[in-house]
């Protein structure tokens, strides 16, 4: 069948060795969600492009790729492309620390108003990113300098502790 020898194709090109993620978002993918005019090749390239830009950041798609997702989703009409779309553009906004100007700002007129509500309405019904416990760098430096004494704490005589020893350093 055409879908199973499509699928190969594809996980072909999602495989490292031919082609990786960044160039594949941004060469393969941007260009199908721009161009195609079949509904499920742009579901597919939608789907794959949030692949990439989840292992590569933003530059998984490229500005190309955010314009033409951003394009898609305000033109849209088919309920199923429309939610592919809002996928990616809400893995595009969370690389972007939900900066939501930023993101309008990069697509321009591209982006409809009411594909910017759904964007921002999705993004705030996301569940919020569990809160991580980073040590501050001071205290693992801290740390570090009171486990190994410094040089005018244990003063070093390198000469004392090679007198008895048979090997001479020049």
């Amino acid at each position: 069948r055409f879908k199973d020898a499509f699928m190969d194709i594809v996980s072909l090109l999602q495989s490292e060795d031919l082609l990786p993620p960044k160039r594949l978002g941004g060469i393969v993918c941007a260009a199908i969600i721009e161009r195609s005019a079949h509904a499920k090749a742009r579901v597919m390239a939608c789907q794959i492009g949030l692949d990439c830009v989840e292992k590569t950041g933003l530059a998984g798609i490229g500005k190309r790729g955010v314009t033409s997702t951003a394009k898609m989703l305000s033109e849209e009409t088919i309920p199923e492309n429309r939610a592919a779309a809002l996928d990616l553009m809400e893995v595009i906004l969370s690389k972007m620390n939900g900066e939501i100007q930023r993101l309008a700002r990069i697509c321009g007129p591209k982006m409809s108003e009411k594909a910017r509500e759904m964007v921002e309405e999705r993004w705030l019904k996301r569940p919020p990113a569990p809160k991580q416990s980073f040590r501050a760098p001071s205290t693992d430096s801290q740390e570090r300098d009171r486990s190994t004494p410094s040089r005018s704490e244990a003063p070093r005589d390198d000469r004392a502790e090679n007198a008895g020893s048979q090997s001479v350093y020049y």
